[in-house]
């Protein structure tokens, strides 16, 4: 009886999470995930931590106004150039 009870509430929680509106602002943004592996104590490998990292990328003139506003007094426009 709990495996059901339990199976129900998963399954409304699933139902309500897919059908809620969504953020306007959640569509636009870019989101990294990263998980790093950590050894407390290098000789003994059983005792790691876990590190879960998510990074949102923004446009170069928002994570910079301060550099994006001297770039556009010289009539320029403060860019990223992209490693690939």
């Amino acid at each position: 009886m709990k495996k059901k009870y339990y199976g129900c509430i998963v399954l409304i929680i699933a139902v309500l999470a897919f059908c809620s509106p969504a953020s306007p602002a959640a569509g636009a943004k870019i989101y990294w995930h990263f998980t790093i592996k950590a050894f407390v104590d290098l000789p003994d490998t059983n005792g790691v931590e876990w590190a879960w990292i998510t990074m949102v990328e923004y446009d170069a003139s928002k994570a910079y106004p301060a550099e994006a506003e001297v770039a556009a007094e010289y009539g320029g426009e403060l860019t990223v150039k992209k490693i690939e």
